[in-house]
């Protein structure tokens, strides 16, 4: 059975949802997404099997004049960049959007980690980032922070959430877990298909 995919706009709650969620992240944010000149889109999946949360998505501002999702008889999956998904009034950044914020240099620096081969690796099988895997880490990082995590090449290849404060990294084991990944690169490997 085919499911359809139903696109609109957001409405100014679901946009005040978006804000206030990316603004924990960083406060640079929302002026560098007033800049694109996009708007949010957020699509249901009308699905009876499981339970699916409704996706965000970044598009171009005329996409809406150009186009009446409404009418039309083509099922989109996707438009634009998949921003995250929403859940109990928090939406969840995507990988696609963390790299749309690290390739326009939007985020602090405290909101980075840099990871070695291994560290890559081990990330890419899903496992936590643990501190014999770092390359890089500042002081300034905060417990619950939101980090996106890089390898040597400076690609992103997860996001992740910290569990400690920058300052104690120095009292901390090798095998002492630093953050606790939230999705990586290699996820869409280890999905049953």
């Amino acid at each position: 059975m085919k499911y359809q995919q139903k696109f609109r706009k957001v409405n100014k709650r679901e946009k005040e949802i978006i804000y206030n969620s990316v603004q924990k992240i960083s406060q640079r944010i929302i002026p560098f997404l007033n800049e694109l000149n996009h708007e949010f889109y957020i699509s249901f999946q009308d699905s009876r099997i499981k339970r699916v949360y409704p996706s965000i998505f970044l598009a171009p501002h005329d996409l809406s004049k150009n186009f009446n999702f409404d009418k039309s008889k083509i099922n989109f999956i996707s438009i634009g960049l998949y921003f995250g998904f929403m859940k109990k009034n928090q939406l969840y950044l995507s990988l696609e959007a963390a790299d749309l914020l690290h390739e326009n240099n939007v985020l602090r620096e405290s909101n980075y980690l840099l990871v070695n081969h291994k560290g890559e690796k081990a990330i890419l099988y899903g496992n936590n980032i643990i501190k014999s895997h770092l390359v890089k880490i500042t002081k300034s990082l905060k417990k619950n922070e939101f980090l996106l995590i890089l390898n040597q090449e400076e690609e992103l290849i997860s996001i992740a959430l910290s569990v400690i404060n920058g300052d104690s990294i120095g009292n901390l084991g090798p095998k002492t877990v630093i953050a606790k990944t939230l999705n990586d690169k290699g996820s869409y490997l280890r999905v049953e298909q």
